[in-house]
This record gives C-alpha cells, structure tokens and sequence, in this order.
C-alpha cells in the first residue's frame, strides 16, 4: 500500500531540521480525523527525535477539511505537541481562500521547541 504521508528531514544546522510534511487524501469521518492526528502525531514525534536540546521547528500547516469539520491546524497542533515532546511557542497565522466555497481556512507558522 502507498503510505499515507511522506516525511522529508533535511540537516539544516546542528540541532535544526527542516521538514516537509504531506499528506494523501484521508478517510471519512471519525476515521479521519483520528487518521490525521495519528500522522501529524507520528511527524511531531519524528521532529522531536532530530532536533536538538535547543532547537527549534518551524512548520507551515494549513487548516484541513474533512467531511463538514474544519480541523484548525494550530489548535490541532497545540494539542498533540506535549506528547511528541514539543512545545508550541510561537504561532502566526493567516486566512486563505478556501475555493470549495466554505469560509476560508487559516495557513499557521507555528514554532516548536523540545519540552
């Protein structure tokens, strides 16, 4: 089966990553949205595994829709950071279009740093 996300680390600097998150159409539903918690989980756990002692994450995530719930990404990740051993601190954020005609979703720098 073709995994549902693809994760892309790149050595910035000693203790810094950059990474690349991406992910393929999720399930309906309750499934979905346990689906997305589970990879976005799984991708702050593997940037917390990389990054050093006082490093920082930047990540660039846009809201997702799946079915009629919006899932606002910077609460999402606020959320499932403690257990990946991250802290959010830092969050920017700003609306952007969204074409299906619902209201518009927010794009979010979010910075991290080990907890």
């Amino acid at each position: 089966s073709v995994p549902a996300s693809r994760i892309v680390y790149s050595s910035v600097a000693e203790g810094s990553v950059i990474v690349t998150f991406s992910i393929l159409p999720l399930a309906e539903g309750q499934e979905g949205l346990q689906r997305w918690d589970r990879e976005l989980g799984d991708a702050l756990r593997g940037m917390a595994a990389v990054l050093g002692p006082d490093g920082r994450a930047v990540l660039l995530l846009g809201d997702g829709q799946i079915e009629r719930e919006r899932v606002e990404a910077e609460r999402q990740v606020e959320r499932l950071a403690p257990s990946a051993g991250l802290a959010v601190i830092a969050v920017a954020s700003q609306a952007r279009r969204d074409y299906s005609g619902r209201r518009d979703r927010r794009e979010h720098l979010i910075a991290l740093r080990r907890s």
